[in-house]
């Protein structure tokens, strides 16, 4: 029985090991994917300001961009990052989404200008500010831990709990076990001691009377001793008595 409780409480103990790495590698891959994010994200709000900040040298350099819709009036000329980078936004799953950022309400024409013209503008221009956003926007979208995936991070979570679980109930049985079995073991020695010494006090006077006579008018002398220090000894491994 006790055999047997051990061998199912080392099965559940190795379950318990392989639901705690699937757990683990699961948590990396998500950290890791909420990094990259996070990355992306300040990278979306590094560009939001520039550009933020190219709207508003315009505007005071009095600039006319060729705008499809909006009007440089709507960008204000004092900088504030609490309205023009809004806060990372997490679906109610807890999914991070990209950040949303302030763009006035304009939308700059590019058609005008020539590929020359477009050449010679810096990185930093509109232009392939709006691309570069775009482009982060899709691969965020497309990085982003969906449900799905927080799903099955749950379920392995839950799994492991439940094995946990199996795996101290295992434990307390094959504790309980081996109590019951040095109970009845501490029983046994008792039982073989009480046995022993009230033989071992009996067994000279007895053998007296048995071998008194004219040869021995004393009798002959016996006594018991343990082979063996071990009180859980068998009467059978009880050395024979001994005469002389």
């Amino acid at each position: 029985m006790l055999q047997g409780l051990n061998d199912v409480l080392e099965e559940k103990n190795k379950h318990v090991d392989q639901a705690k790495k699937t757990h683990t590698k699961a948590a990396k891959i998500l950290d890791q994917a909420l990094k990259e994010i996070g990355l992306k994200n300040d990278e979306i709000e590094k560009l939001a300001l520039e550009r933020s900040a190219t709207y508003r040298k315009c505007r005071l350099e009095d600039i006319k961009l060729p705008l499809l819709e909006g009007n440089l009036k709507n960008v204000p000329m004092e900088e504030n990052l609490r309205e023009e980078v809004a806060m990372d936004v997490d679906d109610d799953d807890g999914t991070q989404q990209p950040r949303q950022v302030q763009d006035h309400g304009i939308e700059v024409d590019f058609d005008s200008l020539t590929e020359e013209e477009r050449a010679d503008n810096s990185p930093e221009t509109t232009a392939e500010f709006d691309a570069q956003i775009a482009k982060l926007n899709g691969e965020i979208e497309r990085m982003a831990p969906n449900l799905k995936a927080i799903e099955k991070l749950d379920d392995v979570e839950a799994k492991l709990a439940d094995t946990e679980k199996e795996a101290d109930k295992a434990r307390k049985d094959s504790k309980n076990a081996r109590d019951q079995f040095n109970d009845v073991k501490r029983k046994r020695c008792e039982l073989f001691n009480k046995a022993y010494n009230h033989i071992s006090d009996c067994i000279d006077q007895v053998y007296k009377d048995l071998t008194k006579g004219k040869a021995s008018p004393m009798g002959g002398v016996a006594y018991l001793s343990l082979e063996d220090s071990e009180v859980s000894l068998s009467v059978h491994q009880s050395r024979p008595f001994y005469t002389r």
